[in-house]
């Protein structure tokens, strides 16, 4: 269309109406500015009236009509419109024989017409449509679809409908097509139109079990409030009983959310009353106090066992749920926490440990003495409550000074730091309480260097390579202490005699500039006895020689999109390997890559897992198993592959498990914004 300066008809006050061929802009004797273009133009001063004829186009703020004949009432804001009718109005669009439409209160009529809307991308036919509203529609022998219109894969027929974009369409007399055929008829039919979260039923989930049988399972989304909603769920297994569940969410604000669910049932095949409940919730609270809950508990040790729908969960020993409050201050943290453990390896949950209650503090380190000296320290108190055995309260208190010195390039640390412990017992076999206690220092020095060097290889990759090599050495000093009457509740109540020497070599390879990133990472690192073999600690890793296990570690991230990471730990003295976590990832597009996993601690675990995905034009597919070798089998494995083209999709999954022995195939099927999982 082409554009022209604003033109003002100052004709009409000399004849009552004009006739004439235009193309440009027109302002009405009512000021109200039309962009128009036609073959005949005809105005009616008095009425108000314009009608436009032959290829008529006609612009009213961002509304665009185009058909053979446009007559506007500019007085009533009425508009219609007949022949190859064509109306657009923002992202939306109309196209039909016969238009009549209301340009203030939105509504009209359209016959033999056709709508699409974008949001969603709903296409709605009818032989009459009337547009009663802002986004409702009462339709007359009309279809429902969002796939490609002349050759849609699925749509519902109906003789009426009322359809609320955003809401519902109500059907009466209707019937679902599949590729033109009639699959199913509908008497009366309810179905979400979705352009946004709405309440509504979602397509159930099928799966044929060989433990369970048949399970169908169900679900109603309740879009509640714009900042919760909730999912429930009524899972029918056919082997087990009815398994009804809630899920709900929220986000009230950035820093006050969660999300919970639960499901109970009365097992058939357990003989008993199963149930689940999980969730998380955050919040911060006045003062700068933030607040951290979080629940995972079941009724019994083979829970999810049975019910879990990824394998590490079938795997997990230890479920723990708590209440965690923290409050950060300038240079320190205080926390509090209240937790709940649940020993999956155990039925006698009553031998278990909680914490009632875990409180700690610990701060930065802090110049001294003006700045000589850095000053830290770190405290906590634990309450170690169960029904059964033993119980314990420890306090531990571990302040520490340090000093760092620089000097011809090297970095020399210097570090001292006392571990105190006061212990509260109450044996189970006693009715007094007894209370011990133990301390001790360590002297820690550590001398290292920094060997940079950049280097720009321009042949080879963009930017600048920044080489970092650090060699490290470590002493590290404990006397001998007796643990005589000192309970050993975890690894830190124990501090054996240790003076050893520590060296370790690392090297950090970094790209700068636009594109900045880490290359590589590699070190390795072990430990020696300076006076007789290595006790236990946390410090290295193995014992009982002069010399520790080696320890090692690589990560290389050189080529986009590609990540390998290792950690081994070797022993010297003819043992081999006796750690080592594998992991290399590739990611390709968007929706492809794989990530493969391989974890062996010697005579404990040896497993590899692997899981691919990628998507071949309307094909979207996963793989996925987990392998022992220290077993020799197959622990799980997945097959899944979906089929989701413009308006629908079509999920199948075969799953096969050692823990527990089933195979199982599931169904998914979704009309996209009428059924489909939206959160």
């Amino acid at each position: 269309m082409k554009s022209f300066s604003p033109f003002i008809l100052f004709f009409p006050l000399l004849f009552p109406s004009l006739s004439f061929c235009f193309v440009g802009n027109f302002q009405t004797s009512l000021k109200e500015e039309l962009e128009i273009q036609a073959f005949r133009v005809d105005y009616e001063t008095r009425k108000g009236i314009v009608t436009l004829e032959g290829d008529a186009e006609l612009v009213i703020g961002k509304r665009l009509f185009k058909a053979s004949k446009i007559i506007y009432n500019e007085k009533t804001k009425e508009l219609f419109a007949e022949g190859n009718v064509f109306f657009k109005d923002g992202e939306d669009s109309i196209t039909c024989e016969k238009l009549y439409f209301h340009m203030e209160k939105r509504t009209g009529s359209i016959e033999n017409g056709h709508i699409y809307i974008k949001k969603g991308n709903y296409h709605i036919d009818g032989d009459l449509i009337e547009k009663t509203g802002e986004s409702t529609y009462c339709i007359r022998k009309g279809s429902l679809t969002t796939c490609r219109p002349d050759r849609p894969d699925w749509r519902f027929r109906a003789k009426n409908a009322h359809i609320v974009v955003g809401g519902y369409a109500k059907l009466t007399k209707a019937t679902f097509e599949v590729a033109g055929k009639p699959l199913f008829y509908l008497p009366w039919g309810l179905f979400p139109v979705k352009t946004e979260r709405e309440t509504g039923l979602l397509m159930p989930d099928i799966k044929v079990s060989g433990r369970d049988g048949f399970v169908f399972s169900p679900s109603l989304f309740w879009a509640i409030d714009k900042d919760k909603d909730a999912t429930f769920y009524l899972q029918y297994i056919e082997k087990r009983g009815i398994k009804p569940g809630i899920e709900f969410r929220y986000a009230m604000r950035e820093d006050k959310r969660g999300e919970w669910f639960s499901s109970i049932l009365d097992d058939r095949k357990f003989m008993n009353t199963r149930y689940e409940i999980k969730g998380e919730h955050l919040q911060v609270l006045p003062m700068k106090f933030e607040l951290k809950a979080k629940v995972r508990h079941t009724s019994d040790v083979d829970y999810l066992m049975d019910f879990a729908e990824k394998s590490e969960e079938k795997s997990e020993s230890l479920l723990k749920s708590d209440l965690y409050v923290e409050r950060p201050f300038r240079r320190s943290h205080m926390t509090g926490e209240v937790s709940y453990f649940r020993d999956l390896r155990t039925k006698d949950n009553d031998y278990t440990f909680k914490y009632l209650p875990f409180l700690s503090f610990f701060s930065e380190k802090i110049p001294i003495l003006g700045g000589m000296f850095l000053f830290n320290v770190n405290s906590e108190f634990i309450n170690f409550y169960r029904e059964k055995g033993s119980r314990y309260a420890r306090f531990s208190f571990e302040p520490s000074i340090s000093k760092i010195h620089s000097f011809s390039g090297l970095n020399l640390t210097l570090s001292g730091n006392y571990y105190g412990k006061i212990y509260l017992i109450e044996r189970e076999m006693e009715k007094e309480r007894n209370s011990a206690k133990v301390d001790t220092f360590k002297i820690e020095s550590s001398l290292n260097a920094n060997f940079l060097r950049s280097y720009n290889p321009a042949r080879i990759i963009e930017g600048e390579l920044e080489s970092l090599i650090r060699p490290n050495i470590r002493w590290v000093y404990i006397p001998r202490r007796s643990f005589k009457d000192i309970p050993y509740i975890d690894p830190s109540d124990r501090f054996y005699e240790t003076n050893i020497l520590t060296y370790s070599f690392s090297h950090y390879l970094n790209l700068r500039g636009e594109s900045a990133r880490e290359i590589s990472e590699f070190g390795i690192e072990q430990s020696y006895g300076l006076q007789r073999k290595l006790k236990p600690s946390i410090l290295y890793e193995g014992y009982g020689k002069r010399f520790s296990d080696l320890k090692g570690r690589l990560r290389f991230y050189g080529i986009e999109n590609l990540g390998f990471t290792n950690e081994s730990v070797v022993n010297i003295y003819g043992e081999g390997l006796r750690k080592t976590i594998n992991e290399l990832s590739y990611k390709f597009k968007e929706d492809g890559g794989f990530h493969i996993s391989h974890t062996y601690t010697k005579e404990t675990a040896h497993e590899l897992s692997l899981e691919m995905k990628g998507k071949f034009h309307d094909f979207f597919g996963r793989f996925g198993l987990r392998y022992s070798f220290l077993n020799r089998e197959w622990i799980d494995t997945s097959y899944e592959i979906t089929y989701s083209p413009l308006c629908w999709s079509l999920t199948l999954r075969l799953s096969q498990t050692k823990r527990p022995k089933d195979t199982s195939l599931r169904l998914n099927f979704d009309l996209k914004g009428i059924t489909e999982r939206t959160r």
